[in-house]
């Protein structure tokens, strides 16, 4: 019978090495699994044609069209922080705002009362002064009206006068007038 010695530490410490590695891999799939539930990528496709000429051998073919397209991959959660900083910082400055525009109503609410007063007082006042002038207007319209009158009278007498002219010049002269003037 033949005996056999075996080191048994060695082979622990290759089945420890192999229990080792197998967590490891199995810790790394789980990172890799996470990484691509997180990955984020930009993709940028780039399209170009050419167009040849008749000339095929000699000529160069010319760029005929370039288009550009970019996609964005993984950027949900960043565009949903995005989206809710943006739409706080709007809230708040609609927020301040529509407070700035309410002290401004107030403040202006307060001053239209403070005004209020006064501009009844300047309202009276001037519908005083416009019956006082009103007053005096109808007592010159009267006046005018007489002076109206009088003026008329005096004009019928000095068209009365007017009218006798024509018959003293053929008296004391000998002449007479016709509607034009004098006649020879």
């Amino acid at each position: 019978m033949a005996t056999v010695t075996i080191d048994i530490s060695e082979y622990d410490m290759l089945r420890n090495g192999k229990e080792q590695a197998e967590a490891e891999v199995k810790a790394l799939k789980e990172d890799i699994k996470g990484l691509k539930d997180k990955s984020r990528v930009i993709i940028t496709t780039i399209t170009q044609s050419f167009e040849k000429g008749c000339y095929e051998m000699w000529e160069q073919p010319r760029l005929k069209t370039v288009s550009e397209s970019t996609q964005f991959t993984g950027f949900d959660d960043i565009e949903f922080e995005i989206r809710e900083k943006l739409t706080k910082k709007v809230q708040k400055e609609l927020d301040e705002q529509l407070a700035s525009l309410e002290i401004a109503r107030k403040a202006y609410e307060e001053k239209c009362d403070d005004l209020e007063p006064e501009f009844e007082k300047e309202k009276t006042d001037l519908i005083e002064k416009f019956e006082k002038e009103k007053a005096e207007l109808k007592k010159d319209c009267g006046e005018l009206e007489l002076s109206i009158e009088e003026i008329l009278k005096k004009r019928e007498k000095i068209q009365a006068n007017l009218d006798k002219i024509p018959g003293w010049i053929q008296r004391l002269f000998g002449v007479k007038l016709d509607s034009q003037g004098l006649q020879g």
